[in-house]
């Protein structure tokens, strides 16, 4: 069992936020967080429109990257938070306007986080960085331990090993949870032998091409005007699919390791020996041939047609210049609209609105999407007691 405080608040200098947390019950049943937001009228009148929530376990609290986070709507009312490791966590919950900020959620390996967000920033305003400062208008933090008889575990019997292996074969990561692990375990012994073979001739039609391609691209880089490699060098690498030797940069793999350079051939000592003319110059040169023919010849059509063209392409500019400013004159209004129907029903969002519990059964009117909703809440709420996840952090 966890005990959990129901009514968490943080306030900062910008104005606070109430989190409740597992519907306001003390007792923890699963390991995912159902976590519902309200507000304080200082961040209310800041219309508060999007919620970052960073979620870290004990061996994380003093990392600026790791852990996981969530981007979720204020009119989401509610978030379900899965948690992967048994312990204390602690859960902020930062409230943010409708001003551009960076994606905080952008990985950088599959621990860490591009944007450091340091937990200082959330606990005192007086850390905050101007950018952070000029897009945050609330946070709140909670601390909340979770026993390690809510997780799901792995078999450990050989048997087992052996079958979480086939069952993640093409998986980096493990399962999050137990429904994601019956959904590799079906796709695994359905899909995935037939997948192997596919696979397998798949690599058998890639090394084939490669085998034609390669000593292909050489000969389109001496037509170019360089020296190519050996014109079946590193052939033999693709069957045996050595990845790091038959791939490589361009100039590695396909020009001559001797000499580099336009028409460049052979450089012995002080003397170069370069190409006397190469297949593109030559190319060229009957293109430009071609088409000084053929302007002497239809100079007269094709400035006729010019014209018509440029007055076609004048009225269409003109036509969609009136409809832009149509558009955007509509796009006012309506956001305009928008905004006022958003203050008006941010209101049920308020502190004195906020309950001691709260019944999923029971739902607040949402912004818009009542069905969205209640299926979102039915989903989550069906997944908390039959999929637990797996301790993987």
């Amino acid at each position: 069992m966890c005990a959990l405080n129901s009514e968490t608040i943080v306030t900062s200098t910008s104005g606070g936020i109430r989190l409740i947390l597992n519907g306001g019950s003390s007792i923890m049943e699963q390991a995912t967080v159902p976590i519902q937001w309200f507000f304080s009228p200082e961040v209310m009148n800041k219309k508060p429109v999007r919620l970052l929530i960073i979620e870290q376990n004990q061996s994380e609290f003093d990392s600026a990257d790791e852990g996981a986070r969530y981007m979720v709507k204020v009119t989401d009312w509610i978030a379900f938070i899965q948690l992967f490791s048994p312990g204390k966590h602690h859960i902020a919950v930062v409230a943010l306007n409708d001003k551009p900020y960076p994606n905080y959620l952008a990985r950088e390996g599959k621990r860490q986080y591009v944007a450091e967000i340091p937990f200082r920033w959330i606990e005192d305003a007086s850390q905050y960085g101007a950018l952070w400062n000029r897009i945050v208008v609330g946070a709140a933090i909670a601390e909340i331990e979770v026993p390690r008889e809510l997780f799901a575990h792995k078999n450990q019997t050989k048997f087992g090993e052996l079958m979480w292996k086939w069952v993640n074969l093409w998986h980096e990561l493990p399962p999050r949870d137990q429904c994601q692990y019956r959904t590799r375990m079906i796709l695994a012994f359905t899909a995935q032998p037939a997948l192997l073979a596919v696979w397998f001739v798949l690599r058998f039609c890639i090394q084939l091409s490669l085998t034609v391609l390669y000593p292909l691209t050489r000969l389109a880089a001496f037509f170019a005007g360089y020296k190519p490699n050996f014109i079946f060098k590193n052939t033999l690498n693709i069957w045996k699919w050595d990845t790091d030797e038959f791939g490589g940069d361009f100039s590695d793999t396909f020009l001559s390791d001797e000499v580099s350079g336009y028409r460049v051939w052979s450089v012995k000592g002080n003397r170069t020996r370069y190409m006397p003319i190469t297949g593109i110059e030559l190319s060229i040169l009957a293109f430009v041939v071609w088409v000084g023919n053929l302007i002497i010849r239809e100079i007269t059509f094709r400035g006729v047609v010019a014209i018509g063209t440029i007055a076609i392409v004048t009225g269409i500019i003109m036509l969609a210049i009136y409809r832009i400013r149509r558009t955007t004159e509509d796009v006012e209004f309506k956001a305009t609209r928008e905004r006022e129907s958003y203050e008006q029903w941010l209101r049920n969002l308020s502190l004195d609105q906020a309950p001691t519990k709260v019944d999923l059964k029971n739902l607040p009117v949402p912004y818009r999407g009542r069905f969205v909703l209640r299926f979102r809440v039915g989903f989550w709420n069906a997944k908390m007691k039959v999929c637990r996840p797996f301790a993987t952090r």
